[in-house]
């Protein structure tokens, strides 16, 4: 959806990052709304609002036709070519955006979770291959009440907000309560 914006990938990357960490300070457990859904609309929308912040400073265009790189035979692969040799079906930046660079920020935040919260948050935003539970089923399976699953969950979600502003540094964009 954005590789046409001008935007290197890491800077795009960098701006997704500060989308995901406001939808982790934002996220309403109370809501019948996917933690997943509701941050990719975060990440698009500050990735729009950067892209129009940054559009009247960008002078650097790049043209279609530019030579991007050469493939495995010795042809030349434009801008052009490239893209429209993506699959359609595939993802669009947002989902590559959450799947490719966000999942080693998720990961280090999973490691440094109990065994028991890593279920918890595996099982509640389909972590596991998409496959999601309830917080009923989940408290059936690790003995609990679903109350006390709702509050740990909420917990786990404010823990990791925590270790992600401390490792990351990302106490300007992670809004104080």
């Amino acid at each position: 959806m954005f590789q046409n914006s001008g935007i290197a990938y890491d800077e795009l990357s960098s701006i997704a990052m500060v989308g995901y960490a406001k939808a982790l300070n934002a996220y309403d457990t109370e809501r019948n709304v996917k933690f997943s859904t509701y941050a990719i609309n975060c990440i698009r929308n500050e990735i729009l609002f950067f892209l129009r912040k940054e559009k009247g400073h960008m002078k650097n265009n790049i043209s279609m036709n530019t030579i991007l790189s050469m493939d495995k035979n010795g042809n030349n692969l434009s801008l052009e070519e490239t893209v429209s040799n993506l699959d359609s079906d595939k993802a669009s930046l947002e989902q590559d955006v959450m799947v490719a660079d966000d999942v080693k920020f998720l990961n280090f935040a999973l490691e440094h979770l109990t065994p028991k919260e890593r279920y918890i948050v595996t099982y509640r935003y389909g972590l596991d291959r998409g496959i999601m539970k309830t917080q009923k089923e989940i408290a059936n399976h690790i003995g609990m009440s679903q109350a006390n699953v709702s509050k740990m969950e909420k917990n786990i979600l404010e823990k990791v907000k925590k270790i992600l502003k401390e490792k990351y540094n990302m106490e300007d964009t992670i809004v104080k309560k």
